[in-house]
Formats: C-alpha cells, structure tokens, sequence
C-alpha cells in the first residue's frame, strides 16, 4: 500500500481548487491543511475537501509549521512565491509551487547560494518537456532544443 502523504495547501484560489479536487483522484495524497487571508474561502474548502478545523489557518506560516502538514502547494501569487519557498525550505517542508518558481533569476539564484541544494529536488513545471510538440521525434532538432534549458541547480531532472 502506497504511503499517502498530508498536504497543505498555501492560497486558496483557483488552481487550489484544482489541485485539491485532483487530490482526492489519487491514492497516495491527503489534503490536510489550508491557508488563506480570505474567511470565506478557508470555509468553502474545508466544506468542499472535509478540512478539519485544526488544519485550517489564516496565518500561511501556521499551515507551514503545523507538524502533521508533509508538503505544501504554494498557491499564491507569483510575486509571493519566492518567500514562500524560503520559509518552506528553511521549515524543513517539501514543497510544490507554481510557476513561476520566482520572479527573477536573482531569486532562485540566491536560493540557490544560500541553501544545500543537494538535500531537495528542484524542477520547474515547464510543460514544455511533455508537449506533444516539443517531442521533435528523430529529427535531432530536440538536442538543440535541450541546450536552452540548462537548470542553474547543479544536476538536471529533465526526463523525457
């Protein structure tokens, strides 16, 4: 039997929503937690996905320093990630965020230089590696596609 993991849930917008309805599609996540500013949406979701009360917060750092909370979606606005992802890294959480990651290369660079890179994964969720057409097949032409997408972080996670 499959591990299943609690996820957190860090704004509620959205791609929360689709995140947390796919959630309840596979066998090995749990949405545990949310947070959000927003009252009403803490309510809806706790309604939709039968948050308990206890893992409902309106304090973003709370959800992230709640211990039974395994990884958190960063749902936030794109201008908010990067603080995010320090906060979940330095909280020892693992993490998924949307893209993108941060709102500059300054911004993942300085994460880069400032934490052991080496103890989590790192990857964009560039659609781009499972697009249909980006698959170039036998025409060598994805070899020079590969050269523009060097990861700053020391080892590629691109699979194909």
């Amino acid at each position: 039997m499959n591990k299943k993991v609690n996820w957190g849930i860090i704004g509620l917008g959205n791609i929360a929503m689709n995140f947390a309805k796919a959630s309840q599609l596979t066998d090995n996540a749990i949405l545990k937690g949310i947070s959000s500013k927003n009252k009403k949406k803490i309510s809806k979701f706790k309604e939709l996905f039968g948050v308990k009360s206890e893992y409902c917060f309106d304090n973003y750092e709370d959800l992230i320093n709640c211990s039974e909370i395994e990884a958190i979606y960063i749902a936030l606005p794109n201008s908010m990630h990067y603080d995010f992802i320090v906060k979940c890294i330095e909280a020892k959480k693992k993490f998924l965020v949307e893209k993108p990651a941060t709102k500059n290369f300054l911004e993942i660079k300085s994460i880069k230089e400032k934490y052991d890179i080496s103890k989590f994964f790192y990857s964009e969720g560039f659609m781009y590696f499972h697009h249909p057409s980006a698959r170039y097949r036998g025409s060598g032409r994805r070899k020079n596609f590969n050269r523009f997408l060097k990861p700053i972080f020391n080892r590629p996670y691109w699979r194909y």
